[in-house]
Parts: structure tokens; C-alpha cells; sequence
């Protein structure tokens, strides 16, 4: 009888520290994830070139890696630049367009009392935005 009555409790605690578990070693597990999907990938792309070119499987494993970590290359190659570009550009605009976001805040705040309340009081030397990218920034 008591069995039956601490059941559903003991199930719980169970999955409690089941879920405990999993989240203690998530980062362990998503690692082996990504290893079982590179390995399956490896195998796939192995086979097709161990059948379409006749080279042994040691060859075809090598000749696997090799294309993938060229095709990285290349993949960067491609995405690296525009985007170091386009950060050096957001780099160059981020300190105008802050004072654009400043005033917008301040004439904000002085057509709008619950603006203004939500925003708070301003203490000389501190902005709008400063002290939001304080908060956001930790």
C-alpha cells in the first residue's frame, strides 16, 4: 500500500534528478551529437567517393576530409570579408546614429510625462543612451 501511495512522488523525484543530469552534461552531449552527425557525414561522403573513384576506404576517408576542410576554407573565404566590412562600416556609423538615438529620447521625454517617468530623471554627464547600453552591457 504505501508503495502505491509514494509512487508518483519517487517518479518525480526521478525525473527531477533525471533532468538534472542532462543539464549538468548538456554541453558533453550536444559535442557528441555534433561528432556522431560529422562521423555519419564522413561515412556518407566516403562511401560515394570510395564508389565513384574505386580508391581504397583509407584514400576516400582522407580525400573526405581534405574536400570538407577545403570547402571551409572557401566557405570563409567567401563570408569573412563582406562581414569584417560591414562591422568596420557599423563601427564607423554606431557613434552618429547614438547621438540621433539620444535626441530622439531626449524630445521624447519632453513631450511625454510616462516617457519621461519610464526613462527617469537624468543627473549631469549621463545619457539616455549610456545608461541603457550600461544595463545592456552588464
Amino acid at each position: 500500500m504505501a508503495r502505491v501511495r509514494y509512487g508518483g512522488l519517487l517518479t518525480a523525484i526521478f525525473a527531477a534528478l533525471v533532468l538534472l543530469f542532462l543539464y549538468s552534461v548538456a554541453e558533453i552531449l550536444l559535442l557528441l551529437f555534433i561528432a556522431v552527425l560529422f562521423g555519419l557525414y564522413l561515412g556518407a561522403a566516403t562511401d560515394s567517393l570510395q564508389r565513384w573513384v574505386g580508391a581504397p576506404r583509407g584514400i576516400a576517408l582522407a580525400s573526405a576530409v581534405l574536400l570538407t576542410l577545403l570547402g571551409g576554407v572557401g566557405i570563409a573565404y567567401l563570408v569573412v570579408p563582406p562581414v569584417a566590412e560591414q562591422s568596420e562600416e557599423l563601427v564607423q556609423a554606431l557613434p552618429a546614429q547614438l547621438v540621433r538615438w539620444e535626441a530622439q529620447l531626449l524630445a521624447l521625454a519632453a513631450k511625454s510625462p510616462v516617457a519621461a517617468q519610464i526613462l527617469g530623471p537624468l543627473r549631469e554627464g549621463e545619457s539616455y543612451v549610456g545608461t541603457i547600453v550600461q544595463q545592456v552591457g552588464g
